[in-house]
């Protein structure tokens, strides 16, 4: 998966010697798929009046009708899913794959309200777990919108899913992630949307205390 690759060798900026040198999806020109790419990207960038301009060329451009520039949390973070899924769909990952690749960010949602019961786990230097309430907003809300777009059926239980689908150990004493009593993967978006949790807003940059005290 060339998303996982890629990651393992840049640092703090991506340039185009990587680009040019990892194989990418390339749809034909005439693809919608690329239309409704530009959409998203165009609602999601031009939301700011320096922006107005090329909003309204992108717009008769694209004929996006009474669209606007996407200014709520909420809705951006829908566009930015749907785009996350188009792309996980060109490169052509599995239900599966795109799970797992979604388990790979460890810092996101730290400023989320967690559902109840969700931890992150982290072990301090004497190996003793410290666990996190943590919200997975992000991560559920990804997933769900790339099964829908794969007309799969969203899991009852998240963690079996993993279990059992992405062979991952998942949800127990030795993993990082433990779920609460919420499980079925639709209601857990739905109660986190209820709770005030916003998928896609980056953390806050915080130092981990390896004495777990902090």
């Amino acid at each position: 998966m060339p998303e996982l690759l890629i990651r393992q060798k840049i640092s703090t900026h991506l340039n185009f010697f990587y680009l040019e040198a990892w194989p990418f999806p390339r749809p034909a020109q005439e693809d919608p798929i690329l239309g409704q790419m530009a959409a998203h990207a165009a609602r999601l960038s031009c939301f700011t009046s320096e922006m107005d301009a090329l909003w309204e060329e992108v717009a008769e451009r694209l004929a996006l009708g009474n669209q606007r520039p996407a200014t709520d949390l909420r809705e951006r973070a829908r566009l930015r899913a749907e785009i996350d899924a188009i792309v996980a769909d060109l490169y052509g990952l599995s239900v599966a794959e795109c799970a797992y690749i979604l388990t790979t960010f460890p810092l996101l949602d730290r400023d989320q309200p967690p559902l109840p019961g969700d931890f992150f786990v982290r072990w301090n230097k004497k190996g003793q777990p410290r666990l996190e309430p943590r919200s997975f907003v992000t991560r559920d809300t990804a997933l769900l919108t790339f099964m829908r777009r794969k007309n799969v059926t969203p899991p009852a239980d998240l963690a079996a899913f993993y279990r059992s689908e992405v062979s991952m150990d998942f949800d127990s004493e030795s993993s990082q992630f433990r779920l609460g009593p919420i499980r079925n993967l639709e209601a857990r978006v739905e109660e986190a949307f209820r709770r005030g949790a916003i998928a896609y807003v980056p953390s806050q940059a915080r130092r981990f205390d390896p004495t777990g005290k902090g």
